[in-house]
C-alpha cells in the first residue's frame, strides 16, 4: 500500500493527496521551459527563448522563488522544498545578441546569471526564516505574508543591482555587487538544501 503524503503548491491554498512516491518525481523532475537554480551549472543562452527586439535592455531574465510542501499521513514532519527558478519562456534576448563581440556577450550572461544567483540567496533566507520561526502551517496568513515579504525584497534587490550595475556596464559596480552575492550566499551555504524539515507538532 503506497503512503500517501498532502502537498501545497507556492499560492495554492489548498491540499492535494498523491502517493510519496509520486511527491519524490513531481520535485525530481524539472518542467522543461523552467531551470532549477544550482552551483553546479550555469545559464547559457539558449535557455533565453523569448525574443525581446523592442526592448531598451539587449536580454532580461526571469526568475523567482517557489516552494512545495507535503506531509506524510500520521508524520509530525512538514517537508517544505524551496527553490529559485529560471523562466526560459520568460526570458528574452534580442536577435543581434550573437553579433556583439564575445567579451560583450559573457559579460552580460554573467550579470544574468546573478539575477538568478540573487534569487536563490532569497530561497535561502526564506528558507532560514522558515527555520528560526518554526513554521508549521504554510497555508497560514503568518507563512503567506512572509513568503510575499520575501518576493517584494527579492524584486527591490533585483532592481538596485540593475540600476548600480547599469544593466552590466557599469564594470566596477557589476564585480563589487557579484562579490557581494558571492559573500551573501556562502554565508547562507546552509541553507542550501532546498530541503525543510519542520516538526508540526
Amino acid at each position: 500500500m503506497a503512503n500517501y503524503c498532502k502537498i501545497l503548491l507556492t499560492g495554492i491554498v489548498a491540499f492535494f493527496l498523491v502517493s510519496c512516491e509520486d511527491t519524490k518525481n513531481i520535485v525530481a523532475s524539472s518542467n522543461r521551459d523552467i531551470v532549477i537554480w544550482s552551483n553546479r551549472s550555469k545559464l547559457n543562452w539558449s535557455d533565453f527563448q523569448k525574443s525581446c527586439p523592442y526592448s531598451q535592455f539587449s536580454a532580461t531574465a526571469h526568475t523567482n522563488i517557489t516552494y512545495m510542501a507535503w506531509q506524510k499521513t500520521g508524520n509530525d514532519t512538514m517537508t517544505i522544498i524551496v527553490i529559485a527558478q529560471f523562466y526560459k519562456k520568460m526570458s528574452c534576448t534580442k536577435s543581434d545578441i550573437y553579433d556583439k563581440p564575445k567579451t560583450y556577450n559573457f559579460n552580460l550572461l554573467t550579470h544574468e546569471q546573478y539575477h538568478f544567483n540573487i534569487a536563490e540567496l532569497y530561497a535561502r533566507k526564506f528558507k532560514k526564516i522558515i527555520i528560526d520561526l518554526k513554521l508549521k502551517n504554510t497555508a497560514s496568513l503568518e507563512f503567506q505574508t512572509l513568503y510575499s515579504n520575501m518576493i517584494s525584497a527579492l524584486h527591490t534587490y533585483q532592481k538596485t543591482y540593475d540600476e548600480e550595475t547599469n544593466h552590466s556596464i557599469n564594470k566596477g559596480q557589476q564585480v563589487f555587487w557579484e562579490q557581494q552575492i558571492d559573500k551573501e550566499l556562502e554565508d547562507l551555504k546552509q541553507y542550501s538544501s532546498p530541503t525543510v524539515n519542520i516538526l508540526t507538532k
